[in-house]
């Protein structure tokens, strides 16, 4: 499973529910309670949250009904963040607390990219694996 902690209250990440579980659920000793929150799709069959701001937004990537697979940015709706024409596909990985997002786009090569509000600006920083380029995407988009 992919996850993140922003608080120790705030979980993002996905969960793969069988039967359409929605809504609230409690363990079994009635004490805990968590509030599942559906983010929606792009019209494919998965979303996958990576980062959420202190403000409640989400990033993450979700499948279109193409089957391409997009970054996006969710503040109650999800809004699909595109991918230009250079890159096949991109992913957010980080979101700060002015809803701009951080993250890498790929196609011939894999560049990190910040989508401050709808402008797409590809950093030009060609990055290998993501797990080594994350404390620049996180130092960048800060």
């Amino acid at each position: 499973m992919r996850y993140r902690f922003l608080q120790c209250s705030v979980l993002v990440g996905f969960l793969v529910c069988m039967s359409g579980v929605r809504g609230y659920t409690q363990d079994s000793s009635g004490g805990t309670v968590y509030l599942l929150t559906d983010l929606g799709t792009l019209g494919g069959t998965y979303t996958y949250a990576n980062s959420i701001n202190s403000l409640g937004r989400v990033t993450g990537s979700a499948e279109t009904a193409s089957g391409a697979q997009h970054a996006f940015f969710w503040n109650g709706k999800m809004r699909d963040l595109g991918v230009p024409t250079k890159f096949a596909m991109n992913e957010g990985d980080g979101i700060n607390g002015h809803n701009h997002v951080a993250g890498w786009a790929a196609g011939n090569s894999q560049d990190a990219f910040l989508d401050a509000h709808g402008t797409f600006t590809d950093l030009g920083i060609g990055i290998g694996r993501l797990e080594e380029t994350r404390p620049i995407l996180v130092f960048l988009w800060r």
